[in-house]
C-alpha cells in the first residue's frame, strides 16, 4: 500500500512537472527507479541524506535477492548430489 502510495505520488508530481499526463511519461520498470525516484528525491528538502538512504535501500534490496538466489540453486545441489 505505502509503496503505491509513493510510487503514485512521484509520478504524479512528475507529471505535472513536465506538463504531461502520466501515462505519457514513459516511465516503467528499471527507468521509474533509476530515473523517477532520482528526480523526485532531488526535489525534497535535505535531498543529499534521502539520496543516500533510497542508494543503500537498493543494495539491501540486491543484496536480499541474491541471497534467495543463491539459497536455491546451493538447497537444489545440495539435495539432489
Amino acid at each position: 500500500f505505502m509503496a503505491g502510495c509513493a510510487g503514485f505520488g512521484v509520478l504524479g508530481f512528475l507529471s505535472l512537472q513536465e506538463g504531461v499526463p502520466v501515462d505519457q511519461l514513459d516511465l516503467q520498470g528499471v527507468r521509474l527507479a533509476f530515473v523517477a525516484y532520482p528526480t523526485a528525491i532531488a526535489h525534497m528538502p535535505i535531498a543529499p541524506l534521502w539520496s543516500v538512504a533510497f542508494f543503500i535501500m537498493l543494495i539491501a534490496l540486491g543484496v536480499g535477492s541474491q541471497f534467495g538466489i543463491t539459497e536455491t540453486v546451493v538447497d537444489t545441489l545440495i539435495e539432489t548430489g
